[in-house]
């Protein structure tokens, strides 16, 4: 989900680019803090997945900001949309991960050995993996979420939420935003307690049930900030949803959590308070959209580049800590902003075009079809 499509419908918040431009660099920070600086750094780094919480709440607040959309071009083109929004760059990624493959498990193997509290991830090429791959379904599976060297169990989950999204949408609109939402929350915790042995197979959470409730809280964040008299339920339910235990429970997780809603609505509710427009104008900054615009493609090439780096280091990871940590992230940011600005350029932007003129083509094609009126 980009920020540029919130744009298109005239409810860009400028702040939110930099705020995905920061969770890029968050997930990319921890993932070479685990090998270099294992419990030598700030507990905030190395529990990255929290920046993957992040993403998923924008994404719930920006999907629920174009929701008009859905309504405009049918649930088939929102689908097409979404699917051009994260297929074309994906695939190109996806596809140099499968000829990196035999490479990145003899490096890889190398520093696994080496760093003895990190634990690899069962990489394969197998008939499964190719297949189940391209459908952004491969995470329901314990076995096929993270088989690559990309970190795409999220992609999986982001595209599971495309896939709800209208029919949570219908809902919203027939029954309301709280009708709809409460029991949906009740459900997703049924599911999850009812089948939590099933789910406990799962090393990360790439399944929807184990996250859906994240991006809800996006969406009752957008719901508050475009104004309602249930503004306060909104809120207040948005704050339940990043508490939830669900897949556990985690005090420092769910402060976190909490605190990342403060942020999003520093970011984007006109409030009297120096704090929110300090950070307004600092996640707004040109640098931090551009990090933004920049955030998908660093997030899918960034581990590649990392263990590249990190192989010729691999003797000195446990020697010299910090000089590891500091050498390998200055090295994988340059190589990785500067790939991802290329594949930015010419393949994420013109699939994302492509996407919305392929819809625009089957709008038209539409209107020429419908007879005229009597």
């Amino acid at each position: 989900m980009t920020m540029s499509d919130a744009h298109a419908r005239g409810v860009w918040y400028p702040a939110l680019d930099g705020l995905r431009g920061l969770a890029a660099l968050w997930v990319l920070l921890g993932h070479v803090a685990q090998p270099t600086l294992y419990n030598r750094l700030v507990w905030i780094l190395l529990n990255n997945g929290l920046a993957v919480d992040l993403f998923m709440l924008l994404s719930g607040f920006l999907m629920y900001s174009i929701h008009e959309e859905l309504s405009e071009v049918g649930i088939i083109d929102f689908w097409l949309k979404r699917f051009f929004r994260l297929a074309p760059l994906y695939y190109v990624c996806l596809i140099a991960s499968f000829v990196l493959t035999p490479w990145f498990l003899e490096v890889a193997t190398e520093i696994w050995s080496r760093t003895p509290h990190l634990h690899g991830w069962p990489v394969s090429n197998s008939i499964a993996s190719f297949v189940a791959h391209p459908t952004f379904l491969f995470g329901l599976s314990p076995a096929l979420q993270q088989s690559t060297l990309l970190p795409d169990w999220s992609l999986t989950l982001e595209a599971q939420f495309y896939l709800a999204f209208p029919f949570i949408l219908m809902a919203m609109k027939r029954f309301g935003v709280l009708r709809s939402l409460v029991p949906l929350l009740f459900v997703q915790v049924g599911i999850f307690y009812l089948f939590r042995d099933m789910f406990v197979a799962y090393v990360f959470p790439s399944v929807l049930p184990l996250k859906l409730h994240v991006f809800l809280a996006g969406m009752l964040i957008a719901a508050f900030v475009k104004g309602s008299t249930w503004g306060a339920g909104y809120l207040t339910l948005a704050t339940l949803c990043v508490v939830l235990p669900v897949p556990s429970f985690s005090l420092s997780y769910s402060i976190c959590r909490v605190a990342m809603i403060g942020i999003v609505l520093f970011c984007t509710k006109p409030l009297d308070s120096k704090l929110a427009s300090a950070v307004r104008f600092f996640f707004s900054m040109r640098i931090m959209r551009w990090a933004g615009d920049m955030s998908y493609a660093v997030y899918l090439v960034h581990t590649a580049i990392m263990y590249w780096v990190l192989s010729f280091l691999v003797a000195d990871l446990q020697v010299n800590p910090l000089r590891s940590f500091l050498v390998v992230s200055g090295v994988t940011l340059v190589f990785s902003y500067a790939l991802a600005a290329i594949l930015h350029r010419l393949i994420e932007v013109p699939g994302i075009h492509f996407g919305r003129e392929l819809v625009r083509g089957r709008a038209a094609r539409t209107c020429e079809e419908k007879p005229p009126p009597a």
